[in-house]
């Protein structure tokens, strides 16, 4: 697992060296719905509902975000760590393509997709836990790859070099979290894109 996160780390750094317009972000986690039942909803700590589907998980995400195509289209590597609803270290690693598809005056929007590994510690090893026979386990840690998954980020533009962000995110494989942090500009200096294959007029 740990070799599969340092390697899309290494693969997203490097593929982003060659771009030009690029930003680092740092949001907390807060609170993450669940939409369907859970089996194991009687280990639940942090819930703030009786039926499971609404937690509060703690925690920190970090991404880094470099532009490919004018200012539209991105690839963006996150790697998150909070403590999940029954109080046990949890995280994931995300690469995937971001999309911009609202830019007005001082806000944004933009949604992505891509793979995203999902780990936390051993919950086998809870008394009471009950098998949901999907996660891999080994070195003290359950995970599993969700293939495509991904969120939506809204921007609000606070100077030249920084924006408050907001977003929500897949961050469990059984659910979805909601992020605030803050997102600074290494350079905003467009790359504009060119067609290899388009004919010169």
């Amino acid at each position: 697992m740990f070799k599969t996160i340092t390697l899309i780390f290494i693969i997203s750094l490097i593929y982003s060296l060659s771009f030009s317009q690029s930003n680092f972000s740092v949001k907390v986690t807060t609170f993450t719905c669940f939409p369907a039942e859970n089996k194991n909803l009687h280990l639940f700590k942090n819930n703030l509902d009786a039926s499971g589907h609404f937690a509060f998980e703690p925690g920190v995400v970090l991404s880094y975000e470099a532009f490919f195509m004018e200012d539209q289209v991105s690839i963006k590597f996150c790697e998150g760590f909070f403590y999940d609803v029954t109080g046990n270290p949890a995280g994931f690693s995300h690469l995937g393509i971001r999309i911009r598809i609202l830019q007005q005056f001082k806000h944004s929007l933009n949604v992505g997709f891509g793979p995203t590994l999902h780990f936390r510690k051993d919950r086998s090893t809870i008394q009471g836990y009950v098998s949901e026979n999907i996660y891999n386990e080994g070195m003290g840690f359950q995970w599993i790859l969700s293939k495509l998954s991904g969120g939506i980020e809204y921007n609000y533009l606070h100077t030249k070099k920084g924006d408050y962000t907001v977003s929500l995110f897949h961050n469990h494989h059984e659910g979805f979290a909601l992020f605030f942090g803050y997102r600074y500009w290494f350079s905003k200096e467009i790359k504009h894109w060119k067609c290899a294959t388009c004919p010169a007029f």
